[in-house]
């Protein structure tokens, strides 16, 4: 009797074993991935890859019209600025050709792209991009909501030093998007190495002082005259060291101080800046703006005097 009852016992229908496989087998499902995400979609009840197709095409203006036909009823708006930014690179053989490009999803909606497309309308001028068909439905989700690659992680120069050729480039040539090419192309330029000088003298970091219509200003000056002059009053400024500092520089600080100057009016930094920085001008104590327009062509025409005239002055400044 006493075997009898530890047979039963250490059977499989004990209530201790059921219980522990029981827990067991919860555990196992709930860790158990489900393929769902980029490429799939749920139907009757089971979960199939789609079959999406990618092909190089070279499309014109009136195909890009046939695929603007049907955009996604959730398309986000149009940004002006976006489709601008493509024009200018379509006109200018700045844009290439890269695995990113158009999508069409299953129900033959435009789900990327719109910005290009427009930009080949706009310029008529044709342009080979990547066009995805029969792409997920649930792929509209996963969309365009990665970080932006910015301009430092393509060209590896520094945002204190592109910040300043963002500048250059928006002053002579009216680009507010420049890339990674045209910011490469000052970078190289002499003025492009005036800057690097200048952020080499004084690596100093301070708000108002060492933004970029000051640094531009400074460097643009150095390439001008070839002496240390605006590099030194530009490191005295930084560093308020007031010994080393013109009357000039010190008028400037006193209206900094005062609350004449904001770093909101980028232009108006800028013509100060112009003017601080001209040797002729160290010991004048008034430093006054009656009219920004009467210096900013002198700004201008002084900057893209050192920027390099191949691409920048070329074909960007066309636009």
């Amino acid at each position: 009797m006493p075997n009898q009852r530890r047979q039963r016992r250490s059977s499989t229908s004990h209530p201790r074993f059921l219980r522990e496989t029981k827990q067991s087998n919860t555990k196992s499902a709930a860790v158990t991935p489900r393929p769902f995400g980029r490429g799939f979609h749920r139907g009757g009840g089971t979960w199939n890859q789609m079959k999406m197709n990618t092909q190089t095409q070279h499309i014109t203006p009136a195909q890009a019209k046939l695929y603007l036909s049907k955009p996604h009823p959730r398309q986000r708006p149009l940004m002006k600025s976006r489709v601008v930014h493509f024009a200018r690179l379509i006109k200018t053989g700045q844009f290439h050709y890269t695995h990113q490009g158009i999508a069409i999803d299953t129900d033959g909606n435009l789900i990327d792209g719109q910005h290009r497309l427009h930009a080949i309308i706009e310029t008529g001028t044709p342009a080979t991009i990547q066009v995805s068909t029969g792409v997920s439905n649930h792929a509209w989700h996963a969309i365009d909501i990665g970080a932006k690659r910015r301009i430092g992680d393509i060209s590896g120069i520094p945002g204190r030093e592109s910040e300043v050729y963002r500048l250059a480039l928006n002053l002579t040539c009216h680009i507010t998007n420049p890339t990674a090419e045209e910011i490469i192309e000052v970078s190289n330029s002499q003025f492009g190495e005036a800057v690097k000088i200048l952020l080499q003298h004084c690596g100093t970091a301070r708000k108002i002082l060492s933004s970029a219509p000051m640094k531009a200003m400074a460097a643009a000056w150095f390439c001008e005259t070839g002496d240390m002059y605006s590099l030194s009053q530009y490191r005295a400024l930084v560093n308020v060291n007031l010994e080393d500092m013109s009357h000039q520089i010190k008028v400037f600080q006193q209206q900094l101080l005062t609350g004449r100057i904001h770093s909101s009016n980028r232009i108006d930094l800028l013509c100060r800046a112009y003017l601080i920085f001209d040797n002729s001008r160290k010991n004048e104590k008034k430093l006054m703006i009656h009219n920004i327009s009467d210096f900013t062509p002198k700004i201008r025409d002084m900057i893209r005097r050192y920027m390099h005239s191949t691409m920048v002055s070329n074909r960007a400044c066309m636009i």
